[in-house]
C-alpha cells in the first residue's frame, strides 16, 4: 500500500496539465499513485498525459468518451468512477493546480502520526498572467481526535475548508463520503467543494491542519467565478451554503454564536463578490445590473439577518448603483427599478412632494422586502408644510413598522394613519373636478390632500393624469413606475401605465 493516491480529472487541459503533472512527480515523497482520467478531451491533453505515463509507472491513465461518465455508464457522482485506492490517503487535484514539492511529505507525516482522517494544508493564490502571489490561505496548526474541539478555531480554519484540493483524505473516509458529497442541490454549481468538505467534516473523527502553504492555486479573468455575466444561481449558492454550513456546525457540535456570525459574514462576502462582478461587468446592461442587485436584496437570509448582512453589503450596493445612475441618468425606463429611484432621490436631494412620492415607491415596491433605504425615512419629510405635524410622516417610522410586520408597506402606513373625514371629502371633491375636466381645481385639491397624506390612491392617480394632460410624457413614464409600486392593485393606475 502506498502513502497516497492523487486523482485528477482532465477536460481539455492542454494549457495547464503538464505543469500539474510535473508538480506531482517532483514530490519529495515519492511513494504515491497518480490516477488521471481523461474526460472527453479533444485537445492535446491525452498526448501530454500519455507521454508522462510512458516514463513513470506511478501514473495510471483512464479515458472516457463522455465528460464525467465512464464508457460503461458510471457517472462521476458514483464511487465506481474511480478505481479502488491502494493507498492510505487520497488527494483530489484539479488539472491546473500546482503542488509545493513538500506537499505530500509534510501533510502525510502530520496525518500519519496523528492517525488523522482529514489533513488540511494552506495554499497560495497566484495571478495566472503575472505569476505573482496575490493571496494566501493558511489554517491554524491543529490536531484533535474530537471534531467538536474545532469550535474555537472554526473562523480561522474556514477559509482552508472551502475547497476539496489541498487536503489528504484517508481512503476509508473518501470512500465513505464520496457519493454523499455529490447529493447537493442542482443550483449549487461553483461552490460544490465547500458542500463536499462539510460532508467530510461530519464523518471525520480525527483532524489535523498544517499552518503552511503547500500548493498554488491560479486565479485570473478566466476564473469561472469572475465571469462577465453572473448567473442568478450564484445568489442562491450563498443561501444554500449558509444553510449547509449551519447544519454542519450543529452536527459536529460547533454551532457557537461566534461561528454562526462567521457564516453570516462569509455569506455577506459571497454577495459582495457578486456585486463587485456586476459593477465591473462590461457585458451587462444597466437594467440587467439593477435586476441582479435587486434579486440579491430579495434573499430571505438578508431579511432574517437584516441588521448585519444588509449593513455589510450596503456600501457595495450604493457604489454600484451610483455608477449605474451616473452612466444613464434620468432614464425613464430604469425607473422600474427601486434601486434606481432611490439613487435618484439621493442625487437630487429632492424633498419636494414628488421626491417624497418617489421615495415612498421605493419602500412600497414588492421587490424590496427588506425596505432597503429605510434609513432615509426620518429625513424624507415634506418641509414645505405649514404644520409639519399634519404630514403622515411626522415620526420616525421604523418602530411603528415593527408593529405591523408582514404587511405591504402602504397598508402598514395606512393602518398607522387611517383616513379621516377631511381626507375623504377632499378626495370626492378632487375626483368630481377631474370628471368635469376642471384640472386647475383638481390640482388645488390634490395639494390639500397631499398636505394630509401622500399615500392616497386617488391623489396619485390625479397626479399621473395631470402629467399626461400637460404632455409631459417622460415624466409620466417615470411617475407611472412610482404609482404602480405604491398601488400595484389599482386598475385605474394600471390602465394608464399600460397605455404609456
Amino acid at each position: 500500500m502506498r502513502k497516497a493516491t492523487f486523482i485528477t480529472a482532465v477536460y481539455n487541459g492542454e494549457k495547464f496539465v503538464e505543469e500539474t503533472i510535473q508538480s506531482v512527480l517532483n514530490q519529495t515523497e515519492p511513494d504515491f499513485w497518480f490516477v488521471i482520467r481523461l474526460n472527453a478531451c479533444v485537445d492535446r491533453s491525452e498526448e501530454i498525459v500519455r507521454a508522462y505515463a510512458e516514463k513513470d509507472n506511478r501514473i495510471i491513465v483512464l479515458k472516457n468518451k463522455v465528460n464525467y461518465m465512464t464508457d460503461d455508464g458510471v457517472h462521476i457522482s458514483k464511487r465506481g468512477f474511480w478505481p479502488e485506492f491502494d493507498s492510505e490517503y487520497v488527494v483530489k487535484l484539479d488539472h491546473d493546480d500546482i503542488l509545493h514539492p513538500d506537499f505530500l511529505k509534510i501533510l502525510y507525516e502530520a496525518g500519519h502520526t496523528a492517525h488523522a482522517d482529514l489533513v488540511v494544508g494552506g495554499c497560495y493564490f497566484f495571478d495566472d498572467v503575472t505569476k505573482k502571489i496575490t493571496n494566501e490561505r493558511i489554517p491554524p496548526q491543529l490536531q484533535t481526535n474530537c471534531i467538536s474541539d474545532l469550535k474555537g478555531d472554526f473562523p480561522a480554519l474556514y477559509g482552508s475548508l472551502r475547497t476539496l484540493w489541498g487536503k489528504l483524505y484517508s481512503a476509508k473516509l473518501f470512500d465513505q463520503c464520496y457519493e454523499e458529497m455529490y447529493t447537493r442541490p442542482e443550483k449549487l454549481k461553483l461552490c460544490g467543494d465547500t458542500w463536499a468538505v462539510f460532508v467530510f467534516l461530519e464523518h471525520c473523527t480525527s483532524f489535523v491542519s498544517v499552518a503552511q502553504p503547500l500548493m498554488y492555486y491560479r486565479t485570473g479573468q478566466s476564473s469561472q467565478f469572475f465571469s462577465k455575466i453572473p448567473e442568478v444561481s450564484r445568489i442562491y449558492e450563498g443561501k444554500i451554503l449558509f444553510d449547509r454550513g449551519m447544519e454542519c456546525l450543529q452536527n459536529i457540535g460547533c454551532d457557537t454564536a461566534e461561528n454562526i456570525r462567521h457564516l453570516y459574514s462569509v455569506y455577506a462576502g459571497h454577495m459582495a463578490d457578486l456585486i463587485f462582478i456586476v459593477q465591473n461587468s462590461n457585458s451587462m446592461t444597466a437594467a440587467q445590473k439593477l435586476e441582479y442587485l435587486q434579486l440579491i436584496l430579495q434573499d430571505t437570509h438578508l431579511a432574517s439577518y437584516r441588521n448585519s448582512a444588509v449593513v455589510l453589503l450596503q456600501p457595495y450596493i450604493q457604489e454600484c448603483v451610483k455608477k449605474i445612475y451616473a452612466s444613464d441618468k434620468d432614464n425613464p425606463a430604469l425607473f422600474r427599478y427601486y434601486l434606481y429611484r432611490l439613487e435618484h432621490v439621493y442625487q437630487k436631494q429632492d424633498h419636494t412632494k414628488e421626491g417624497l412620492l418617489i421615495y415612498l415607491s421605493v419602500m412600497a415596491d414588492r421587490a424590496n422586502p427588506l425596505l432597503y433605504g429605510i434609513e432615509l425615512l426620518s429625513h424624507m419629510y415634506w418641509n414645505q408644510t405649514p404644520k409639519k405635524e399634519a404630514v403622515w410622516l411626522r415620526t420616525p417610522l421604523e418602530q411603528k413598522l415593527a408593529l405591523v410586520k408582514d404587511q405591504p408597506f402602504v397598508q402598514a402606513i395606512q393602518q398607522i394613519y387611517p383616513p379621516n373625514t377631511v381626507e375623504n371629502e377632499l378626495e370626492q371633491q378632487m375626483l368630481a373636478a377631474m370628471e368635469e375636466d376642471e384640472w386647475v381645481r383638481a390640482f388645488e385639491l390634490l395639494q390639500k390632500l397631499e398636505d394630509i397624506t401622500m399615500l392616497h390612491e386617488s391623489g396619485i392617480f390625479c397626479r399621473l393624469m395631470l402629467l399626461l394632460i400637460q404632455d409631459k410624457i417622460q415624466e409620466a413614464i417615470q411617475f407611472a413606475y412610482v404609482a404602480k409600486s405604491i398601488f400595484p392593485e389599482s386598475m385605474a393606475i394600471q390602465n394608464i401605465c399600460d397605455q404609456l
